[in-house]
């Protein structure tokens, strides 16, 4: 029972994840888009709400989803991973991590740390070119 749990508790932690991540990989598409086949309708429909968050009145809502969304999807799924090495569970003596059961979580957390790295660095060098 408490192996069933702890799975639909992976699983729902990893589809959130999937479905904050969305709104960043989107961005990152339109950016490579433009970058490597100079296309470029995908890019000014979405950048302009990313850069320019003062002008619209509701723009701050879509900054917030493209940055935070994979802060927040870091810090929910490093604390699914590492909570039960930081906690002793009672009546267990010892507690080691099974990647078996954490690799879904794993991936997206490694893919929430480079799209976080990457709009990142797409963020410092638009503040340096301007």
């Amino acid at each position: 029972m408490q192996a069933k749990i702890k799975w639909m508790k992976s699983v729902a932690l990893s589809l959130t994840g999937l479905f904050l991540l969305l709104p960043a990989s989107i961005f990152l598409l339109a950016l490579s888009i433009r970058v490597f086949f100079g296309s470029s309708p995908l890019y000014d429909n979405v950048a302009p709400s990313f850069l320019k968050a003062s002008n619209e009145l509701f723009a701050f809502h879509k900054t917030s989803w493209i940055f935070f969304g994979p802060l927040a999807v870091i810090l929910l799924n490093a604390l699914f991973i590492l909570l039960p090495l930081l906690l002793k569970v009672r009546g267990s003596d010892d507690r080691r991590l099974q990647p078996g059961n954490l690799w879904f979580n794993t991936a997206i957390l490694i893919q929430a740390c480079l799209l976080l790295a990457a709009v990142s660095s797409y963020l410092i060098i638009q503040h340096l070119r301007w």
